[in-house]
């Protein structure tokens, strides 16, 4: 091996290292902790659940049941809206301490407790497409209610397929016909194609009829909503993140 070919090794191993550590102190873990179980539970308890009744039976009407009563969960514990403080945690315990929440402090539960009673979910964000501005732009934007606005949700897999549940809304993507429908579907079609279940309270949130960029397994821009809160360095759960939009590409 010539000189070159060994320096051009080194660096590639080295590069490769603080990749690794970088990602390792930089992700945010969807494990479902202990301390999790506790609190998911007594959020289910006392919006008038049996946790015990709070699983993934593979039958899609009961899966169905099942996930709404999670999100109807998260809003009683949560009623108002009110972001949870910036560079504290924002886990299911901190929801059930919490009397209001934003959209992604409901997605981190919802998302937790659908791991919790068996099924597969991903947490995923969207961010508006504005007319005039670069993706980087955008993407480094500040919300300030005319420009930058994002939002977080969570997806579900059930048996007919991967199925959105909202944050901010009573509403799930499930049609009249009793089809589920993913969130890069939805962004493909016009708006008001698809015509929702009266399972569904209220309709989806307004930025979904909107165009948008869709990231599976990214929390936040500004790195502010979990450990070790470093700002600027986005919070990002990176198997999810590189699996899930890698996956999707081709949706």
């Amino acid at each position: 091996m010539t000189r070159k070919s060994k320096y051009s090794l080194l660096s590639f191993i080295l590069l490769a290292t603080i990749t690794i550590v970088f990602m390792a102190i930089y992700n945010v873990s969807g494990a479902v902790t202990e301390q999790d179980n506790i609190y998911i539970k007594k959020i289910l308890e006392e919006a008038g659940y049996d946790p015990q009744d709070i699983q993934n039976t593979e039958n899609f009407d009961e899966q169905i049941q099942t996930i709404l009563a999670i999100q109807n969960a998260a809003f009683h514990t949560t009623p108002e809206v009110e972001l949870i403080t910036l560079d504290t945690p924002r886990e299911p315990e901190n929801l059930y301490i919490a009397t209001a929440a934003y959209c992604g402090d409901r997605a981190r539960f919802i998302d937790k407790a659908l791991r919790w009673a068996g099924f597969e979910s991903r947490f995923v964000s969207i961010y508006e497409n504005e007319p005039n501005h670069s993706f980087f732009s955008t993407m480094l934007a500040k919300a300030d209610g005319k420009r930058g606005m994002s939002h977080a949700l969570v997806e579900v897999k059930t048996a007919k397929g991967w199925m959105m549940v909202d944050t901010r809304k009573f509403w799930i993507s499930l049609t009249k016909s009793g089809d589920v429908i993913n969130l890069k579907e939805l962004r493909r079609h016009k708006r008001g194609v698809f015509k929702w279940s009266d399972l569904s309270k209220e309709d989806k949130y307004w930025l979904l009829d909107r165009d948008y960029y869709v990231f599976y397994g990214l929390y936040s821009r500004h790195g502010r909503f979990y450990a070790p809160y470093t700002k600027y360095i986005p919070d990002v759960n990176w198997p999810e993140f590189l699996y899930y939009n890698a996956s999707t590409l081709l949706d």
